[in-house]
């Protein structure tokens, strides 16, 4: 969050101006990891250049044709017409951001603060120390001394860090880290949250046992109704029967296993006994041929019992005598 002039903004832009006409150097105040944004509001342009620290970071022509520069920030800023943005600043980017349009320049002073506890939680009780560091973009100059403003509006006595201690509910809100740059006052906010210490009391060595009191389960425990001393059952009465069902349970499931072992193994032996059974009863291998006897009566059998007469055989021939 920008903040000028003890008045917090989103970002701070020169007001309108005539295109010819550009206002004094403005200062930007930025948290680190905050989005800035810078605007020339120069309207109508042929050619536009943004510059951090002397160096170009990128120009624009009349066409809207980029030329980028060796300026370290280009690659997490964006130049969209006159306007630069940058979507998280950092403390390097501290310095001097110049845009040149048609000649005519307009300069911004961005101021990076940097604010937090240490620790980043606060509880209630402990220490807590609050940082403001202003990087002003100059390293040998010394930086602006700050001052820390409470939530309720009182300052802190000591100007620089704001040593907390110890830290209590009251300090929770939102503190204005305030400092001096060129003879203007600048402020930048930082939201604290103090947690509640949590206590614990330990029993001296020796002594009687501090018992504490659980909370009761109706899912694992037996709660007694509401108004009753009775003793609820502690962590050993629990363990006790579900060891039991476990145990009980891991027996049942060995006997399954122990019986289907025994019914398989039986199963098996059955089938072996029929195949050497049907093996010993089979018939020998080798059997004696059986051939077919034909019963047919013979030929003159046949005759006699009305068959035709066979047909006698011619002679044999003689042979021709020679003269």
């Amino acid at each position: 969050m920008c903040i000028s002039d003890c008045k917090p903004e989103c970002f701070l832009s020169a007001s309108p101006v005539p295109s010819a006409v550009f206002a004094a150097v403005e200062v930007i105040v930025s948290n680190s990891q905050e989005r800035v944004v810078l605007e020339c509001r120069v309207g109508t342009f042929t050619n536009l250049a943004w510059k951090h620290n002397d160096q170009l970071i990128q120009s624009l022509n009349n066409r809207n044709l980029p030329r980028k520069g060796p300026a370290a920030i280009l690659g997490r800023s964006k130049c969209v017409l006159d306007r630069l943005e940058i979507p998280s600043v950092m403390a390097q980017d501290t310095g001097t951001f110049t845009c040149i349009a048609d000649g005519k320049t307009k300069e911004f002073k961005l101021l990076v603060v940097s604010v937090g506890s240490s620790p980043p939680e606060l509880h209630s009780g402990s220490k807590a120390t609050l940082q403001c560091v202003v990087n002003t973009g100059k390293p040998l100059s010394p930086k602006p001394t700050v001052q820390w403003i409470r939530p309720d509006g009182v300052p802190h006595p000591a100007k620089g860090p704001a040593h907390l201690y110890p830290v209590t509910a009251s300090d929770s809100g939102v503190w204005v880290c305030s400092f001096l740059y060129e003879g203007r006052t600048y402020n930048s906010s930082l939201h604290v949250r103090v947690k509640a210490h949590i206590t614990t009391t330990l029993a001296p060595p020796g002594g009687p046992k501090v018992q504490t009191k659980t909370p009761c389960n109706n899912l694992t425990q037996s709660c007694p109704p509401p108004g009753s001393t009775e003793p609820q059952p502690g962590p050993a009465q629990f363990h006790w029967w579900l060891w039991v069902a476990i145990g009980a349970g891991s027996f049942l499931v060995l006997l399954m296993l122990v019986c289907i072992s025994v019914l398989i193994r039986r199963n098996r032996r059955r089938k072996v006994k029929k195949k050497l059974h049907r093996i010993k009863g089979a018939p020998p291998p080798h059997r004696p041929r059986q051939y077919c006897q034909c019963n047919c009566p013979p030929s003159a059998a046949r005759l006699k019992q009305g068959g035709q007469k066979p047909k006698p055989l011619a002679p044999p021939l003689k042979p021709l005598l020679v003269q």
